[in-house]
């Protein structure tokens, strides 16, 4: 599984939509995790599609900043 995290650095260092969390090669495309940080957001995405702890160790994961 690849796992895209994309900063937004536009918003501010503490705004919860800053980093977003989205899985590449997955039948569940559509959702995403966000947060004041790219932890926080990979563990909102965690939690939206039941990976564990195990499956996001080994995912790639892969960064994106925009503006």
């Amino acid at each position: 599984m690849t796992i895209t995290v994309s900063e937004h650095l536009g918003m501010a260092p503490t705004s919860p939509d800053r980093f977003c969390a989205t899985t590449e090669d997955s039948d569940m495309y559509d959702m995403g995790g966000f947060g004041a940080t790219e932890v926080e957001a990979l563990a909102d995405l965690a939690r939206q599609i039941g990976l564990s702890a195990a499956d996001l160790a080994a995912a790639t994961i892969e960064r994106t900043a925009v503006r």
